[in-house]
């Protein structure tokens, strides 16, 4: 409200819930879903998020945000990028059993713990947002890197695509 911002990119990392990706790979968030919001004992489906005026399931990011983001991507080499839903929880999912439900319910790529949250934000105020998530781990578990490694490529990655997108916003 105070700043007006022309839009919003939440950035960071996230966990695969597809075996398409790997340790370093890029998510673009076309659209983020709340994974452990539950009001289904009330005949709600999983997920449902309740506004005043609306309920829905999946919080859209902005189109054009998306392309642009997944264009900044083509800066990067050897990394798969997808674009896709991102499920948001406030716990840390590390069981291969738990990412392939979420992934299943809901369709998802990856998970992570904010991304949906600043999404609901964003699309409530009508500010263009969008959400960039480098992959910590594979579904699995199976690809194993030094966190402090994997630290340094998420950095770089999401600073070139970053860096890209503001210059051609």
């Amino acid at each position: 409200d105070l700043y007006s911002p022309e839009a919003i990119i939440n950035s960071g990392v996230g966990g695969a819930l597809s075996e398409k990706l790997r340790v370093g790979d890029v998510v673009i968030a076309e659209d983020a879903v709340q994974h452990d919001y539950d009001t289904t004992a009330l005949g709600d489906e999983m997920g449902l998020i309740c506004f005043a005026d609306e309920q829905r399931v999946d919080i859209p990011a902005d189109k054009e945000i998306c392309e642009k983001l997944l264009n900044a991507c083509k800066a990067l080499e050897n990394t798969t990028v997808l674009k896709g839903r991102i499920a948001t929880g406030d716990k840390f999912i590390s069981d291969t059993e738990t990412r392939l439900n979420i992934g299943k319910r809901f369709n998802a790529l990856a998970c992570e713990m904010e991304g949906c949250a600043t999404g609901q934000a964003c699309y409530r105020n009508k500010i263009p947002f969008g959400i960039l998530r480098c992959i910590s781990d594979d579904l699995t578990n199976s690809t194993s890197m030094d966190y402090e490694t994997f630290k340094g490529i998420a950095a770089a990655r999401t600073t070139t695509v970053l860096k890209s997108f503001i210059e051609n916003f």
